[in-house]
């Protein structure tokens, strides 16, 4: 017979006073036509089944993840199967909001007729397409983007940023394709005919510069622009350049300024900003930018270098002071030479040294990484490395660091004894570097963990390093090994004390065994 303690029934006499009190705070009414909820005691309404009326709260449906609904039990109680058709949940992430599932999906449950209509809407006159905030209005297909319209008014297709009314971006395609043969008084007249035909980006603007694309597969007399001198492509197949009186493929005419100023010139030779070319591409006066392009250079001349780049001041000379020599086959020479002021130095200072300044503008240069010739030492930031590599920041490593550990390379292997001991006497702090003092050393401000290299060296001098300026470091990986016996001896530790207070356990346990023997033969058991 089970005793029912007298807190028990105390409890259970709280709980049903609890239940009448709050059914006398809400009338539910259950009747053939419905059920209702309320608190003024009305019966439910003749068309439902579920009444429920208030004036202070509401009704919550049940709220759960995208997850969670794809997990929800399904009307053959399996749970993820598809559940009865008009199931009402609140889903809180993934675009929240009510969702029903109509018997093949979940389907978001709109409010109002506000939205615009797959069949067209009536329109007054202020209804518009876009938003009412400063973010971009996005087209999607696919879940893939396609064109943005930014706050300002920037078009962007294939750009998420577009720096211009409307900006096109896209790789092994058109940008734009137009054709027809319909002929307009202005703007574009005709694309893609076989003869005499033209693009004109405008016809009543001057000094424009346009971009235009002829296409034309059979070009009658080439490509001329009047009015205003633009850049412009010709494209063709097999098809030669025309009938040009003075020999010129491109030729710019009357350009405002100078004389015989060709954009490019075919003789046997190509001048640029030059009539006088000297070599097969002679470049005048300008620089030469290759962009996403490869450059290749063959030559089996015997000359002193198959390419070479150089700068001098007092005359086309490639001895002169600053150049880049790509070296041909010799083996008494360089295969790569990066020259200053002597053929055998490479760099300056005895090592190798890669610069650049802060901005790209200021002349003012900055060391970014040295190899020593002396040594091998390869330094970043720093110009006196101290180590193989030494790096002066931040680094970071996203597959870790590797070091090597097989025992075919060791020998006078020895357990690490006292390790616990010797742990118990380091000293770890948290710390700032002194970074006003060391301004070449890059430090940051953030706040530092560690030990000190001086106090360590005590303890473990094998993990302490001091460099030729007598600066020390700590080699922190080490320490790993140590904490490992540490943790062991520890563990060790931690065993033999749950040995003794299991067995103090067992010994407490008989020791009241005992008592209750004794109580009860005493006659002292405590009635219930």
């Amino acid at each position: 017979m089970e005793i029912i303690s007298i807190k028990s029934k105390l409890f259970l006499k709280l709980f049903v006073l609890a239940l009448i009190f709050n059914f006398q705070l809400l009338t539910f009414n259950s009747f053939s036509q419905g059920i209702a909820i309320n608190t003024d005691g009305s019966n439910a309404d003749n068309s439902a089944m579920f009444d429920i009326k208030s004036t202070t709260r509401g009704i919550l449906v049940p709220r759960m993840t995208l997850a969670q609904r794809a997990l929800l039990i399904g009307s053959d109680g399996i749970a993820g199967h598809a559940p009865e058709t008009s199931c009402l949940i609140y889903q809180t992430d993934n675009t929240p909001g009510y969702y029903y599932y109509n018997g093949t999906a979940w389907t978001p449950l709109f409010s109002g007729t506000s939205g615009w209509a797959l069949a067209g809407n009536t329109l007054s006159g202020t209804e518009f397409l876009g938003s009412v905030n400063a973010q971009p209005l996005i087209f999607k297909t696919n879940n893939t983007e396609w064109m943005r319209i930014l706050s300002t008014g920037n078009i962007g297709i294939g750009q998420t940023n577009p720096s211009a009314k409307i900006e096109v971006s896209g790789n092994n395609q058109y940008v734009a394709y137009f054709q027809g043969t319909q002929t307009a008084t202005d703007g574009v007249t005709q694309y893609s005919v076989v003869s005499g035909s033209t693009f004109s980006p405008t016809s009543s603007t001057t000094n424009v510069a346009p971009f235009l694309s002829y296409a034309n597969l059979q070009p009658g007399s080439g490509v001329t622009i009047t009015n205003a001198a633009g850049m412009f492509i010709v494209q063709g197949s097999q098809g030669g350049a025309g009938s040009v009186t003075n020999g010129y493929g491109i030729y710019v005419d009357n350009p405002g300024f100078g004389t015989n100023k060709y954009a490019a010139y075919f003789g046997g030779k190509v001048g640029i900003g030059t009539a006088t070319p000297s070599d097969k591409l002679h470049v005048f006066d300008g620089s030469i930018t290759a962009e996403n392009s490869n450059l290749y250079q063959k030559s089996t001349l015997n000359v002193d270098g198959g390419l070479e780049l150089y700068r001098s001041p007092s005359g086309l000379t490639p001895e002169a002071n600053g150049y880049v020599d790509f070296k041909d086959n010799p083996a008494n020479d360089f295969d790569f030479r990066i020259n200053f002021t002597n053929p055998t130095v490479i760099g300056a200072y005895g090592a190798l040294c890669f610069k650049s300044t802060t901005d790209g503008t200021s002349a003012t240069e900055f060391t970014r990484m040295v190899i020593k010739n002396e040594n091998g030492y390869v330094g970043i930031a720093t110009i006196n490395p101290q180590y193989t590599l030494e790096v002066n920041g931040t680094t970071a490593c996203l597959l870790g660091f590797w070091s090597t550990s097989d025992v075919r390379y060791k020998k006078d292997i020895n357990p690490i004894t006292s390790a616990l001991n010797n742990v118990l006497k380091i000293q770890g702090v948290t710390y700032h570097w002194r970074k006003d003092e060391f301004k070449d050393l890059n430090f940051n401000n953030t706040l530092q963990y560690g030990v000190i290299a001086q106090e360590l060296e005590k303890i473990f001098p094998e993990l302490v390093n001091t460099d030729t300026k007598g600066y020390k470091s700590v080699d922190y990986a080490k320490l790993t090994p140590v904490l490992v016996e540490a943790i062991k001896e520890q563990q060790k530790i931690i065993a033999n004390m749950q040995s003794v207070v299991a067995n103090q356990q067992i010994a407490n346990d008989k020791l009241k065994a005992d008592v209750e023997k004794i109580k009860q033969q005493l006659g002292l058991e405590v009635k219930k």
